[in-house]
């Protein structure tokens, strides 16, 4: 016996949902057919061959390796995404350049790397302890996008609010080895970043918070 679903046997049990549960029905099945409930921020590197470039000055000396940790992982997160098909600068080629070569403008590294689009990140804080015994992370980035195409004009901006790691309240530095509560904090900052350029879930990002507890 042929059991195929029909498309309006679909639409009959939605509506019938509907009838017994009301408008949680609507977000269920809505929730199923898209679970990325969050549209992206700035939609503009679709199909571009982009490069991610963090940039900690202040930072240098008491955590000298957060800038290339994290542009690695914002640049992880873009390829990931299917949707977008974000073609991303390799993060070693980019180190190389800037290894080589003095720069203060994100500009001239998307020139120098033939970069259709730039994402800068200005890593203003970022910090993991909150006094000698307790662990909790807490970042502050500006996030800038330029098109090398439209003569490295400024497209978009944003500056989210303080991310926070856990969210709510630090947890004792006993219970967690401070390498691998800094490994989680850098992928939340990477998230809170590469969400901004691709629709979403809104629940990963609870997700990921909760991980800190466990």
């Amino acid at each position: 016996m042929n059991r195929t679903i029909t498309p309006r046997a679909v639409f009959c049990l939605g509506l019938l949902l509907l009838c017994i549960t009301g408008c949680s029905a609507i977000s269920t099945i809505a929730y199923f057919i898209n679970p990325n409930d969050t549209p992206a921020a700035y939609p503009g590197l679709k199909n571009k061959k982009t490069v991610v470039v963090c940039r900690a000055e202040s930072l240098e000396y008491s955590d000298p390796l957060i800038s290339r940790e994290l542009s690695g992982k914002i640049g992880i997160k873009l390829m990931q995404n299917e949707d977008q098909k974000i073609d991303v600068i390799d993060d070693q080629k980019l180190a190389d350049w800037t290894d080589r070569n003095d720069w203060s403008d994100y500009r001239q590294v998307g020139k120098a790397l033939k970069a259709d689009m730039v994402v800068g990140v200005d890593i203003e804080r970022f910090a993991i302890r909150q006094g000698p015994t307790l662990l909790q992370g807490q970042a502050d980035v500006r996030i800038s996008v330029y098109d090398i195409k439209e003569g490295g004009k400024k497209v978009w901006e944003y500056r989210p609010a303080t991310i926070k790691f856990p969210p709510n309240a630090p947890i004792p530095s006993s219970e967690r080895q401070e390498a691998d509560f800094r490994r989680q904090f850098i992928e939340r900052v990477a998230d809170e970043v590469a969400h901004n350029f691709y629709a979403y879930n809104s629940r990963d990002l609870h997700a990921l918070d909760s991980m800190a507890l466990k």
